[in-house]
């Protein structure tokens, strides 16, 4: 199994930084640390703040910034510090170009004039410098493909409504459309009142099977019904006094 370098190693948390963050959780505090890697399903960056929440082994669940769910991540995922050290460059030797040899001298023949030396253009061969930059950003681009490939994504863990409300309200006037519930929580947009009638509500409380609603709500119907008792009653008296009018201004 291949080993870590240690530009790999200073990047990650190591046991000295785990038992320094298991003292923090027993004196009661909540260390930060801070993610190597982006989380693209959370739109949680590289080197986004997180909270300890626990440690277990090697395991560190942490809470990161802005995400309302616990994550386990193992010490090779987090850091302590936001940035990761930086990654000398390894630089490859230059080449050394091969000594030039002088050419040989002609030695003329007595009484002979010896020959000019023809010029010989100078040939320098080109020293091949590999980038050390350039092998390290690609030695890092296939780490990140190979490590994004193999890592599953990690979805948040879905959360229902914490509670929800829901309120009747009746007046005793009568009306069928005085009676409302009010939802409060469970995914509710607002909390505005919604009408119903009467008979509507009777049913669903005497389905709820608590003695004290149904005791409540029966008061309020029996007092809209002695209203409405009392209203026809003036209505009836007021037509009669109507048609007596009628009668006495003749057909």
């Amino acid at each position: 199994m291949a080993t870590r370098s240690a530009a790999s190693t200073a990047a990650s948390l190591t046991d000295g930084d785990l038992d320094a963050l298991r003292a923090a959780l027993a004196d009661g505090r909540t260390p930060t640390v801070y993610l190597r890697d982006p989380v693209p399903s959370l739109d949680v960056p590289a080197g986004a703040s997180a909270k300890v929440q626990s440690i277990d082994g090697k395991t560190v669940t942490v809470k990161p910034r802005r995400i309302d769910d616990e994550l386990p991540y193992e010490a090779d995922e987090l850091r302590m510090t936001r940035k990761a050290p930086a990654v000398p460059a390894k630089k490859a030797p230059a080449k050394k170009a091969p000594a030039k040899k002088a050419p040989a001298e002609t030695v003329a023949p007595a009484g002979t004039a010896a020959p000019s030396k023809a010029a010989v253009p100078e040939r320098v061969p080109s020293a091949g410098i590999a980038s050390g930059s350039e092998d390290a950003r690609a030695a890092a681009a296939r780490s990140a493909a190979a490590r994004g490939a193999a890592e599953p994504r990690r979805r948040p863990r879905g959360r229902g409504p914490a509670s929800v409300t829901v309120t009747i309200e009746g007046a005793a006037s009568g009306a069928p459309h005085e009676w409302a519930v009010t939802v409060v929580g469970g995914g509710a947009r607002s909390g505005k009142p919604v009408p119903v009638h009467a008979e509507s509500v009777v049913q669903a409380v005497d389905a709820l099977g608590v003695p004290a609603a149904s005791k409540a709500v029966d008061a309020v119907l029996v007092s809209a019904r002695a209203q409405a008792e009392r209203r026809v009653e003036e209505l009836a008296r007021e037509l009669a006094e109507a048609k007596k009018t009628l009668r006495s201004l003749g057909t």
